[in-house]
Formats: C-alpha cells, structure tokens, sequence
C-alpha cells in the first residue's frame, strides 16, 4: 500500500532512514519528497521480490528496496538482515542500467520499494544527499564554496501564475521574482512571453543582462507554442516562468490572492502538479477573529510548502510598473520589495529555513543569540515554532524583528518579566495587556515570519501548532504552564503550555513549508546529585516528606522536558541540545532577571556555535544547489 497512506508507519519508516549513513544527511522534507511514491511490502518466506533483467535493451531499474526487517538472499548466496543491510539495488538506479539484481525473502520480511524518478529528482535537487551518496555513484567532491552543478539533461520546473486580485501587475512581479531568483540563487531562468500584437516570436532567448552567477533570460512565443517551447527549454533551464501565457503541462501553479491559505494540502498525486499559496497581506491587514486555529504538531499529511506570505505595498508596486519596460532590464527597487521577492523566491525554489524554539523560562534566551548569529550572517529565517518561553521568542522576532529580541531581554533583565510572570499567576488578563503593549494587536496570519507557537489541546488530548489568530494569545496558550499559570480558552477549547505535548516543534517545521531546519532544546537537563557527606539512611528518610517529594517530581518533569525536546530534535536537520554546568537549573527558570546572562552563555557555548556553523553551512549548500554548467549559450 502507499506509504503515505499511513502516517504512523511513515514516522516510522523516516526514524529508520535518519539512523542510516546515506540518509543521516537527508532532510525530512526530502525524505517525504522521496517516499511520496512509495510503497510498503510484507511478505512471507520464499517470495521473489525481483530477478535481474537481462533482456537486450532492457529499460533502467525503476525502484530499488529499503529493507526493513526479516532476512533476504542477494544473488542467490548472500545473505542479508533487513535492520543491518539498508538499500538494495540503489546503483541500477543510480547509473541508470537495467536490474542486475535478485532478491527472495528467506524469512518472513517487510520492505519500502522506492521508484526511481522520486529518488532521482531528491538526487538532483539534494546537495547533501549527493555527497552521501558519492561513494557509490563516483563523483567527484563537491567544490567549496558548494556549487554544485546540476547533471546535463535534469528538468526544470515549469512554472504558472495566476491571481484574481484586480490591478496586479503580475509581469513585473514574475520578473522581479526570477531576477531574485538568478542574482541570489545562481539558478537559470527563462520567462516566456506572449508575442505582442504585430510581433513575430523572438528566433532565439535574449539574455538579461546584469544577472549575477546565474542567468535570466526572456523569449516571446506564440501562445499556440507555449506548451512544445516550454518543455524544450525546462531540460537547460532552472525554471521556466510562464508569463501571460498558459500550458497544460505544468509543476508549479503560483496563486497569488487576499484572504487566507488552506491549513491543510493534500500531497500531489504522482506526475501533478504543486500549488504554491500565496497570500497579499498587509494591504489591507486581514481581519483578525478571536479564536484560534491550529493544526496538528504532529500532522498526519505530508504536504509541500503550505503557503507564502507577501507584504506588498501595491500602490508602489502599481506605480513601478507604469515606468516598467519588459524589453530592458528592470528598474531599481527598494530594499522592502527586495526583501519581499526574496521570502518569495526561497519559498518557490524549495530553500526556506525554520526554526524550533523549545520551552524553558530564562533558559529559552539562548535561542535569542542563535536567531541574532545566524541574521548576522545572512541566514534567513522563514518559519518558527515555539513552546512556552520559546513561543515568547519567537512571538517578539516574528512582530518587531531584531530590535524585538532587544526589547524582549532588556524586558528580563529589568525585572519587568519576573513581575508580568508573577501577576500572571492570578490572572492571564496580565500577561495580555502586557504583550500587546509591546507586539501590538497582530495576527499571525499578518506576520512577515510564520510564527506557529505550539500548545497542548487538553480538550482533544493532542499537541497542536496555532496557524491563525490573535499573536498574543497563542503565544500564552503556548506558555500556559499549569499549575502555575490558569489555561488559555479559545471557543470550547482549553489550552495549556505546548511543553507537555511537546517541548520543540520540530517536526512540524516542514509542514510549514521549511525546507532546512534547526531544532534549538535550549532546556538543560535536571538532576539531583546526592551529597558525599550525606548518609544513605538520611536521605532515604527525608524522601518520604512531601516537600522533597515535590522537589522530585519538579526535577522528574524538567527533566522530561529537556528528553522530550532531544528526541523530537531528531527531527530537525542541525539539533541543538542544551548542557549546564547548574545542578539543578530548575532553580533559574523562573528568573528572568538572567536574561542577558543567557544570550552571553550560549555565544560562549561551542556545541550553540557548532551548530550555528553546521546550520550555516548547510544554508550554503541549500542555497547554490542550482547553478547549471552551459557549453554553450541556449538557442
């Protein structure tokens, strides 16, 4: 059956991967890109699961196998272990030649049987991946600065806009978008245009120039040659933009509107194509309702980006495109605009960065180092999650920016926090007025970061991730710590704080639309170390009291806290898990009053920077995975 059919089986199946050389590297969002046309087997003793295929002009292999349990024989004499032995037949796949396999089970067995074109389009568009697999395929080392050329003859996407928003001057926008595209990217775009009135089609693609490391180009077709001219030039081109200009055969469908994007897409069947949502927001703001909406933490469907946010100034972008010439290159923008295309060409091109922020009180302010190093070195940041204290995190950069971080530790340090904190214990009315008088009264579907806090539904019984709605109360929803704090209600629902369903939310970040991912489990773990001086019968006897049985039950929770958070960090592709040299840090959660303290600690910690490193680098290689090699220039 398929594999995705099945989401518990899925997990399943992405934890096995993750723990094996070749896809250690793999992102989880590649690894459901990979499996989206595959199938799980069970099956008895003796079944032959494939024989080689010596016929003359055989076709390549189409799949290969992911053992997953039971015994195998390879060839008639070896013999394998599903758990040990991972990928069989991958390099009939990989070079493209016919089976020159046989497999049987020789005990009862389960396997993935993974078809070729996923795997090679995840082998394309993966630069990690390609390095893992490099012994088998014998490549060449990818060059530093990790530009790595796509192999000859690898499709590109071909890509439709469309909108309803009246007054949309799309064509400047589709080519303000491949020009971002090109200039930060190094990848290769064409725009195809419909001849205009008396025009004949242009003979050959006219190069834009000033296109940085990557190309653009445009061509006018005839709109009766679109399909046949678009299918040619998607096998030297990147991507192929469809400007006023329609075909049938697509990958991509852009669809730009107002309103609201779909919480929920269903994966693509096989060979259709993918809706890329997004939303113009901020003109007008959308109307903000008091409720909130969520999806699940844990989601059961596998989808491919959900949507993208615009902030466009349309009155701006409309006045640009009045002195606009589609026969020169374009005009200069501001960098807002700029900033724009560049959150809508990272969302198109498949390289969005998400980030998980687990829950600790003051030990959450290490992620406020984290976001700062990785901005400082150009690493965007899309998308985030956040549990408890981290959901205040990200709640401040998602609204405010870098200055809200500032904000929000000069908050901690002053004391103003410990207060808030403390009053909020009585009532949340508090803690409202207090976030809105700094965050203002937004919604998270109006802000320029997808900021999805994580909360615990005691109603439902499930984790979940808000997707719209008040900031302010999903950011206390997400922090609504019992006993301490009262719960956050929305309609009939009774929220608590997102730590007890899951303290780092990382595996929801590629639901999101994150492409590459860092899990930061800021939350230390706890311990009570029993002192040498003590004697054994002493503290036996003190433990039957109720205040050292509560003081281990808080040292049991926080510590689950920091385990839960590690595991779901596995999650991530770069997973930062917290040490302190505190032995019992439950001690300083509650002092806010550490703030700075904090950010200086996690810029002295070598496994924060390690990670900031690991996750930049990969940036890198996610960033320059294009970048096609010419012979010659297309004609």
């Amino acid at each position: 059956m398929p594999l995705l059919d099945n989401p518990l089986e899925f997990d399943k199946i992405v934890r096995h991967l993750r723990n094996t050389s070749v896809f250690r590297v793999t992102s989880r969002f590649d690894l459901a890109r990979m499996l989206a046309t595959a199938s799980i087997h069970n099956v008895a003793a003796g079944h032959s699961i494939c024989v080689p295929d010596n016929a003359p002009g055989a076709p390549p292999a189409t799949s290969f196998y992911i053992l997953i349990s039971g015994d195998y024989e390879l060839n008639g004499a070896t013999i394998l272990s599903g758990p040990r032995d991972g990928l069989v037949g991958v390099e009939d796949v990989v070079k493209k030649v016919p089976r020159s396999i046989s497999l049987t089970a020789t005990t009862k067995a389960s396997y993935i049987e993974v078809q070729a074109p996923s795997f090679l389009g995840l082998l394309e568009s993966s630069t990690p991946f390609r390095q893992a697999l490099h012994p088998m395929m014998d490549l060449a080392p990818v060059p530093t600065p990790y530009v790595e050329p796509v192999e000859a003859g690898a499709k590109g996407s071909i890509v439709q806009f469309v909108t309803g928003i009246p007054d949309m001057p799309l064509s400047l926008l589709i080519e303000l978008l491949a020009r971002e595209i090109v200039m930060n990217f190094t990848d290769h775009v064409i725009v195809l245009r419909a001849c205009p009135p008396g025009q004949l089609p242009s003979a050959a693609p006219v190069h834009v120039p000033g296109s940085g490391l990557g190309a653009l180009f445009y061509l006018f077709v005839d709109p009766v040659d679109v399909p046949g001219v678009a299918a040619s030039y998607s096998g030297q081109f990147d991507y192929v933009f469809l400007d006023g200009v329609a075909s049938a055969a697509v990958d991509i469908i852009v669809k730009l509107f107002f309103g609201y994007a779909e919480d929920y897409i269903a994966p693509p069947a096989v060979g259709a194509c993918r809706m890329l949502q997004t939303v113009i927001v901020g003109q007008p703001p959308l109307p903000c309702a008091k409720e909130l909406y969520y999806v699940n933490a844990n989601p059961t469907k596998v989808t491919h980006a959900s949507d993208c946010r615009l902030r466009l100034d349309l009155v701006k972008v409309r006045a640009l495109a009045q002195v606009w010439n589609p026969y020169l290159p374009v005009v200069s923008v501001d960098d807002e605009l700029e900033r724009e295309m560049g959150v809508w060409a990272r969302a198109l091109t498949d390289r969005r960065t998400g980030l998980a922020l687990a829950g600790g009180g003051v030990w959450s302010m290490q992620s406020v180092f984290i976001i700062q190093e990785l901005s400082r070195r150009g690493v965007p940041i899309d998308v985030i999650t956040g549990a408890s204290a981290g959901a205040m995190v990200g709640g401040y950069y998602s609204v405010l920016g870098l200055e809200g971080l500032d904000l929000l530790v000069e908050r901690g340090d002053s004391g103003v926090l410990d207060l808030v904190v403390a009053l909020w214990i009585f009532s949340p009315c508090i803690a409202d007025a207090f976030f809105e008088h700094d965050l203002g009264h937004t919604c998270l579907q109006n802000l320029d970061v997808s900021f999805h806090p994580n909360s615990t539904n005691l109603t439902k019984g499930e984790g979940v991730a808000f997707t719209r709605g008040p900031t302010v109360s999903a950011m206390r929803a997400a922090a609504s710590a019992p006993p301490l704090f009262p719960p956050t209600f929305s309609g009939s629902e009774r929220f608590v704080d997102g730590a007890f369903s899951n303290n780092l939310a990382a595996q929801i970040l590629p639901y999101f639309g994150a492409n590459l991912t860092l899990g930061a489990n800021t939350y230390p773990p706890s311990n009570r170390p029993k002192p040498v001086w003590v004697p054994n019968i002493f503290t036996r006897i003190t433990s039957l009291g109720p205040i050292n049985r509560m003081v281990d039950f808080t040292i049991a929770l926080n510590l689950l806290a920091n385990l839960t958070g590690k595991v779901e960090g596995g999650y991530a592709d770069v997973p930062y898990n917290a040490t302190s040299n505190f032995a019992l840090p439950f001690l300083v959660t509650s002092n806010f009053r550490y703030a700075s303290k904090m950010v200086a600690h996690a810029s002295q910690d070598p496994a924060v920077l390690a990670a900031i490193d690991d996750f930049t680098a990969r940036w890198e290689h996610l960033r320059y995975r294009g970048g096609r090699t010419w012979d010659t220039m297309p004609a």
